[in-house]
């Protein structure tokens, strides 16, 4: 009987110990839908061109008296495009570890992302991963691998109620306006329908019962909240208003036709010579149908972002081009609303056009990351040649 209970006590024991060491194995792992769920707090990610295998460390701080609640980390692993199967990301303290996490792949597992839940204090931390090989970094990194750091930060002491979070304050004291442009003012710790809202030039801007300030004309004005015989005041100055949509439309379209060369198909095409990552980029317009188009092609694969006149759609061509714009096979996106998009959330769903078809994945992630990389080169080119922006062409959050 002892001999029995013996041996059932070091079962036991060894079982104990295996999952001890399988739990010190495979680090936590942490789901999220995206880091653009959260806010973000530091980054060193640039859109000049990278290499792989970062020389320095790549480290943040949090500031003295204050306290980070650590959402999501995400690192970028270019790899001449490739991607990199996602592997782990860990966050140090000095030599104390915080965590490794598995990290979760996006844009063809160019992006590693985790999603700890951790309060950090002040001090400097340090970010590594599984695979430095395939790391992005550049010299405005300071050879730093490229990540980002989510979250926010509050005061490290407990914030207890006192006289000042009861005092009474506009929300702004001053403020900058395009002509046209609204403003939600209000007064703090105040009753809203007892304030009584007064504008010093009410020809340069205007203000509702409610404190919307709405801009009218280039000027500066005084908006003033009344309430219990105190005044507090906002300083507001109006700007012109900048380059409006159709305004950049006919910029680029104009400048295209200008100086562009017309193709047989009518189309008119300026080229814009290679960049040192290979891609060959264009500007096109296409009378016919009244829409300009950005193109950029690399190793016979050409993608396209057609803007057409109407300011609340846009779409996107892929495909594998053999002569021009000829193409061996093309998919194509539904239309979408431009100042939807943004290039860190937004993935495109590419459909069968023409041609043989290809595995619909696989092709979705390449043009995907494909546009994303050029996105950057489409705004610095517009902007370069044109003077128009790709944000100034609807794309408003292309780069949120």
């Amino acid at each position: 009987m002892m001999n029995r209970i013996k041996k059932s006590m070091s079962f036991l024991l060894v079982l104990a110990m295996i999952v001890s060491m399988m739990t010190a194995y495979y680090p936590a792992r942490v789901y999220a839908d995206s880091v653009t769920n959260y806010r973000e707090y530091w980054s060193n990610v640039n859109t000049t061109q990278v290499m792989s295998g970062p020389s320095q460390a790549t480290t943040f701080i949090v500031p003295s008296g204050k306290n980070l609640s650590l959402k999501a980390i995400t690192l970028y692993h270019y790899n001449n495009g490739m991607g990199a199967t996602p592997g782990t990301i860990t966050l140090k303290k000095g030599t104390q570890t915080i965590g490794t996490w598995n990290a979760v792949g996006r844009y063809n597992n160019q992006w590693w992302d985790v999603f700890p839940s951790k309060v950090l204090s002040a001090g400097t931390y340090t970010i590594t991963c599984s695979n430095n090989a395939t790391w992005s970094c550049n010299g405005i990194s300071n050879y730093a691998g490229f990540a980002a750091v989510y979250g926010t930060y509050s005061n490290a002491t407990k914030k207890t109620t006192s006289k000042t979070s009861k005092k009474i304050r506009l929300s702004k004291k001053s403020a900058k306006l395009n002509v046209g442009q609204k403003l939600k003012l209000k007064l703090k710790n105040a009753k809203a329908s007892k304030v009584k809202w007064t504008s010093s030039k009410k020809k340069v801007a205007t203000v509702s019962k409610k404190g919307i300030v709405k801009a009218k004309k280039k000027g500066k004005a005084t908006i003033t909240a009344k309430y219990k015989g105190k005044k507090y005041r906002c300083k507001i100055t109006v700007k012109k208003s900048g380059m409006t949509r159709t305004q950049a439309y006919n910029k680029a379209k104009n400048y295209i036709k200008k100086n562009g060369f017309k193709e047989t198909d009518g189309v008119y095409r300026i080229n814009l010579g290679k960049d040192n990552a290979g891609f060959e980029y264009s500007f096109l317009y296409y009378e016919e149908k009244n829409w300009i188009a950005c193109w950029a092609e690399a190793n016979k694969k050409a993608i396209v972002l057609f803007i057409p006149k109407n300011k609340n759609r846009t779409f996107c061509e892929f495909g594998k081009i053999t002569k021009g714009i000829t193409g061996e096979y093309i998919y194509y996106t539904n239309s979408f609303n431009p100042a939807s998009y943004s290039y860190k959330s937004t993935q495109l769903n590419f459909k069968y056009l023409n041609g043989p078809k290809q595995d619909e994945k696989a092709l979705n992630n390449e043009a995907n990351a494909m546009l994303q990389w050029v996105f950057f080169d489409f705004n610095k080119n517009l902007k370069k040649k044109i003077g128009v922006t790709m944000k100034q062409l609807g794309f408003t959050k292309w780069d949120k």
